[in-house]
């Protein structure tokens, strides 16, 4: 059954599942939710193990990864001078 798997998505179940750990915990992380909360809601022993997953998943730990995220979104229009963050 891995082997199918892999064979139709391109990734190990375990790859797979911890995307779409990191898909779900997204919209939790920017919409405030903690880390713990998020651990357990998922199934993690503890905020430290789902840390650990998601980093070696994206590269980066949650908060660090999301700050960096909205960063990058806000950036460009802040930098060319429009501090509203609007289109001209």
């Amino acid at each position: 059954m891995s082997r199918l798997f892999s064979g139709e998505t391109g990734l190990s179940v375990r790859r797979w599942r911890r995307q779409m750990h990191v898909v779900v915990a997204l919209p939790m992380l920017a919409g405030g939710k903690t880390v713990q909360a998020i651990a357990d809601e998922l199934g993690y022993d503890s905020a430290g193990a789902f840390v650990t997953m998601f980093r070696k998943t994206v590269g980066a730990p949650p908060k660090r990864f999301l700050a960096e995220r909205s960063t990058r979104l806000r950036g460009p229009s802040l930098s060319a001078g429009n501090p509203s963050g609007t289109a001209r």
